[in-house]
């Protein structure tokens, strides 16, 4: 794993825990919601949400389970809705790093990709995944992790799991041709195991429901808090942003793999596997001196786009955290102004 001996970057490994919402074909969009977490921190969590799910007696914080008409708590009165959900955005403001929705419109991916590439290959699930963990890596950057960041995914979207994979392993190539390790390993666990997983669940599902009708419920509401910069209490490393940042992948962003695989498709008369896309990268790589391969010129040129997605909503709030440690790095101490004052 990587390390830096470079004592301003943050030495804690980082898991991003990712649950779905709105993957089903019917769906306006498919969302992926991840909630960013430290060691120290989740332990902390962990307990928290613990004394949640004691506090109001339930086995645990799935959201189906509170919606009409056939959810196992949707009968809960909303008054006590509403308490429950501020316990749960208060407790994941508090303990995250950030958080992360990242959503893909049903109806632009299907426009764009064949039936068989969505159901062999890719997804608008797994985009969005694959999108999330390029946010992710821009985040490394920028906040100056010194280990990988990893993934730990619910099980419940088992249906999904072998194209997760796919997105990993490109994530990870790309990363390679990069000469970056930013991404670490991908694992899966259930939700009743790991609370960080339905704190994802709760992201995914909020971000979901607020794209689809506009709106969410007067009871569900204040789960909305997740979704704005969370100030207090300041972090040890001076940082007081744990920021949440939406991302809607474009069309044109969809655009780019549509591309690839249609022209793959086109030559081949079959659907590709992620493997057999990552060996022509490869293959391209080692023709790169004479550059007399169209197919490399073509993944290349791909491959140099994803790396260059533009998250401006993520940049624009670390930029701002950023500053914000260096003002309060440069403000006189309260024993450096009364010396000041005597003098």
């Amino acid at each position: 794993m990587h390390q830096s001996d470079d004592p301003r970057r943050l030495s804690l490994a980082v898991t991003c825990y990712c649950d779905d919402s709105g993957s089903h074909d019917e769906a306006e969009v498919a969302v992926v919601g991840a909630v960013l977490m430290n060691k120290p921190r989740f332990i902390e969590f962990h307990e928290d949400w613990s004394q949640i799910l004691k506090e109001f007696r339930i086995a645990g914080v799935h959201m189906r389970d509170f919606v009409r008409p056939y959810g196992r708590y949707c009968t809960m009165a909303p008054e006590m809705k509403k308490a429950l959900f501020a316990s749960v955005a208060k407790a994941v403001n508090l303990k995250k790093e950030y958080s992360v929705s990242v959503a893909v419109p049903q109806a632009d991916y299907q426009l764009l990709m064949t039936i068989p590439v969505c159901k062999e290959l890719m997804g608008p699930y797994a985009m969005a995944f694959f999108t999330l963990t390029l946010i992710n890596r821009d985040c490394s950057i920028i906040r100056r992790y010194n280990n990988r960041i990893a993934y730990l995914i619910d099980k419940g979207i088992n249906r999904h799991h072998e194209q997760l994979q796919g997105a990993h392993t490109v994530m990870l190539h790309l990363e390679k041709q990069q000469n970056q390790r930013l991404t670490g390993a991908m694992a899966a666990d259930l939700d009743d195991h790991n609370y960080a997983l339905q704190a994802a669940d709760a992201v995914a599902w909020s971000y979901h429901r607020l794209l689809e009708t506009g709106v969410v419920e007067d009871e569900f509401s204040p789960l909305l808090e997740m979704f704005k910069d969370s100030q207090l209490p300041a972090r040890p490393d001076g940082g007081v942003l744990r920021p949440h940042i939406k991302y809607e992948v474009p069309q044109q962003g969809i655009l780019i793999f549509a591309t690839l695989i249609n022209q793959w498709l086109a030559d081949t008369g079959e659907v590709p596997t992620w493997e057999k896309i990552i060996a022509s990268s490869d293959q391209g790589y080692s023709n790169k001196a004479t550059m007399s391969s169209e197919e490399y010129k073509k993944f290349d040129a791909m491959m140099n786009q994803l790396m260059r997605v533009k998250h401006s909503d993520l940049k624009a709030k670390l930029e701002a955290e950023k500053k914000d440690k260096k003002r309060k790095a440069n403000k006189p101490s309260a024993s450096g102004r009364a010396s000041r004052e005597k003098d």
